[in-house]
């Protein structure tokens, strides 16, 4: 009887507080893009730097997933700018652990995050993860 309450204590926790189930939610496809490089939650796109630039209005606010090779970071790992052979894009860090960008050793990087626009209407990632290839 005592783990039924308990149970219906976590769920009712789960189903009224919608900022704790989302950051729990976002937590879990986080490591789960950095360990296997899927998303159990939500439905990140696979997309081009080239489609995010030209198409910026369809993926604003959405879950994506840009693979690139790292150009530039920033000093204090609050950015990078990633890029193939057509475009280059920001990858704002600020959102995530630095840790996971220092301790990386891979040029070649797939981010998953959401596309949001700054100044002058220029798009850029504000990552969740980032995985190494």
């Amino acid at each position: 009887m005592k783990n039924l309450g308990l149970w219906c204590m976590f769920f009712l926790v789960f189903a009224g507080c919608r900022n704790f189930s989302e950051s729990l939610t976002g937590s879990i496809d986080a490591r789960s893009f950095r360990f296997f490089g899927g998303t159990f939650f939500s439905s990140a796109e696979d997309v081009s730097i080239k489609q995010v630039l030209l198409d910026t209005p369809s993926f604003m606010s959405r879950h994506i997933i840009v693979e690139g090779v790292i150009l530039n970071v920033g000093d204090h790992f609050t950015y990078l700018v990633i890029g193939d052979d057509s475009a280059k894009l920001l990858v704002v860090l600020t959102a995530m652990d630095s840790y996971l960008l220092k301790a990386s050793r891979s040029q070649h990087i797939k981010v998953l995050g959401q596309i949001e626009s700054g100044k002058k209407g220029l798009p850029f990632i504000r990552a969740k993860s980032i995985r190494e290839i």
